[in-house]
């Protein structure tokens, strides 16, 4: 009974997974169909601001990039969280994360905000981007998942 259980929680995620990429496939087709018709982009307006720092390594914001990468997906923060404290061993502070993460995104450099709470990486809009290992260390990080 409980394989079944967590066979159903396994098909629900990839079910999931597959769902938020037929969104950010369809939110593309979407912008590009309103920039056909001349309707600007809300975010176009935004300031382009290129960070000049690459990401300090062992940061809690590598720890994040690094994270997602092994995910292959958008993470709600929350999740992000708990993930860089459960790979990293450090503490991190929700607030700071999510405010680190957000001059990332304001730049266009290296994340993007897809949704309220939800973080990803810029190379997840790019379609030869193929999805990570899902259950496989985070060879990238030098570390073993604990």
């Amino acid at each position: 009974m409980g394989g079944d259980l967590i066979s159903a929680i396994k098909d629900k995620q990839q079910r999931i997974v597959a769902l938020r990429r037929e969104i950010v496939a369809l939110e593309a087709e979407l912008r590009e169909a309103k920039s056909l018709l001349g309707e600007r982009p809300k975010r176009e307006v935004i300031k382009v601001v290129h960070r000049k720092r690459p990401i300090r390594q062992k940061s809690s914001v590598w720890w994040a990039q690094k994270v997602l990468q092994h995910a292959g997906e958008p993470l709600h923060i929350d999740e992000l969280v708990r993930r860089v404290e459960e790979f990293s061993d450090l503490t991190v502070q929700k607030t700071t994360l999510v405010s680190n993460l957000s001059r990332y995104v304001r730049a266009r450099d290296t994340f993007t905000r897809p949704d309220e709470g939800l973080y990803g990486l810029v190379a997840f809009t790019e379609p030869q981007i193929e999805k990570g290992a899902e259950e496989g260390p985070l060879l990238d990080a030098g570390v073993a998942k604990r």
